[in-house]
């Protein structure tokens, strides 16, 4: 049974708590965050021990109910607007936290749109193959939860409100683990404090690469420098290099730093070409830190970012939502890909905002929140991605000989402009991602941290 969390709870028709029905309609989802459970029907994988039970002698084998919390925004019940789809964002905790330490994403959550969904871990723990605690101790099928929640609010709102195609990750330290975990779910991940490391990159890339046909990820990460809990360097059985927290240097011999990763990442499942460099450089006077993002290359099918902290640690004091600086980049960086590479629509990083007009499309509803209206689905094809080019060849050669054959090259000519133009608007979610993707908002002093998102900020709300 759902139930409504009241120190989240937000009003919008005047009822109590009480007089609220048990099952929670749309209009009373809105505004509020609500704690409900999913029934799965075998907590772990396929290969666990029959035998193998959690704390309090739970058998993991059996059935069992998997809560998480839900908050759906409030642009989601303004009958003004047409929301037939959000995006739909997971915010995932730490080892050892609770599930409590993402709720701080709800006002992200409210200013950007989304639609929230934060997992609670077995025993506060998620199993991401190589971390962490009881989840993987029992080999809790994490992924197979996340799926299933992911199909279960798309049936239940019957594709209105969410899509599977439009689902997006967010991780700290081992969510960060289990978001690379269960890449193949999102469209865009990212994971801060956490990544995974492979004995063959290049194999184990492949095999994801196969699992989702060939699309893109985008991958936006955060690691610090002076990070003592999950090192930089990467986490390794060999005794020369940092030693890990959490038993995570009892997995692999050979360290794979976060940087290494990316790039693997990048070159084998989002097929970047070019030079790396720098598409943000700031200091977060607050986090006293300073904050370098690097793109993998200039010409990826989705972006692929890494950005180096220099302090932080493993952003865990005072807070998570107090430590880490760039939720904000992170709430841009999940809007941006919604609105423009599946909407069609334009993202206004000052309003937070898709603007559904600038276009020129006929079909986009200006009306419908990251211009996802019932005709969407018509303009996000996926296509061959195994014979995807990222450019569109002409090789301009039309002889000129006689009237007739210089009109026949005009038309020609007119008739190659036509289908590019749509191929373009059909692929345009794949376009090459420049660094325009991540804005320095130095020049702006309200933006001291990101996390002044909310409380510094005046006016986020939506302008169509």
């Amino acid at each position: 049974m759902a139930t409504i969390l009241e120190e989240w709870k937000r009003s919008l028709s005047g009822q109590s708590q009480q007089d609220r029905p048990h099952t929670l309609t749309l209009n009373d989802l809105c505004g509020n965050l609500v704690k409900e459970q999913l029934e799965i029907p075998n907590c772990t994988s396929a290969d666990t021990d029959e035998s193998s039970y959690g704390q309090g002698g739970h058998n993991y084998n059996d059935a069992c109910n998997r809560a998480y919390e839900l908050y759906v925004p409030t642009t989601a019940c303004d009958h003004h607007h047409e929301t037939n789809v959000l995006p739909l964002v997971f915010a995932v905790h730490c080892f050892g936290c609770p599930a409590s330490s993402m709720r701080y994403w709800i006002d992200y959550a409210e200013a950007f749109n989304f639609v929230l969904v934060i997992p609670h871990g077995i025993d506060r723990s998620f199993n991401a193959q190589q971390c962490c605690g009881a989840a993987l101790e029992q080999n809790i099928d994490d992924v197979g939860f996340f799926r299933d929640l992911v199909n279960d609010l798309t049936k239940r709102n019957r594709g209105r409100l969410v899509s599977p195609d439009l689902v997006y990750g967010f991780g700290w330290s081992n969510g960060g683990y289990m978001v690379v975990h269960a890449a193949h779910i999102f469209r865009a991940i990212a994971p801060v404090s956490g990544y995974q490391v492979y004995d063959d990159p290049a194999e184990d890339l492949s095999n994801l690469v196969a699992q989702i046909k060939g699309r893109p990820i985008g991958l936006f990460l955060h690691h610090s420098q002076d990070d003592k809990n999950v090192a930089l360097t990467g986490c390794c059985s060999d005794p020369t290099m940092p030693q890990c927290c959490c038993g995570l240097s009892n997995f692999v011999d050979q360290c794979q730093s976060a940087v290494d990763f990316v790039r693997s990442f990048g070159q084998t499942v989002n097929h970047c070409q070019g030079e790396e460099f720098v598409s943000l450089e700031r200091i977060y006077q607050k986090a006293r830190s300073i904050v370098t993002c690097y793109q993998v290359g200039s010409d990826c099918r989705a972006n692929t970012t890494y950005c180096i902290h220099s302090h932080g640690g493993h952003f865990k004091s005072p807070s998570f939502e107090k430590s880490f600086p760039m939720t904000g980049q992170i709430g841009d960086f999940f809007a941006r890909d919604a609105c423009e590479n599946v909407g069609g629509g334009s993202w206004s990083l000052e309003y937070k905002n898709c603007d559904c007009s600038s276009g020129g499309d006929n079909d986009i509803d200006n009306t419908a929140s990251y211009c996802l209206n019932k005709g969407w689905k018509g303009r996000f094809d996926q296509p061959d991605w195994a014979n995807y080019s990222p450019r569109l060849s002409d090789d301009g050669s039309m002889s000129n000989v006689g009237l007739a054959a210089t009109s026949f090259a005009i038309i020609f000519a007119f008739f190659a402009v036509y289908l590019m133009a749509r191929e373009e608007k059909k692929y345009r979610q794949f376009k090459s991602i420049s660094a325009v993707e991540l804005t320095d908002f130095s020049v702006d002093p309200i933006w001291e941290d990101d996390n002044d998102l909310i409380t510094g900020r005046p006016n986020l709300s939506k302008r169509i």
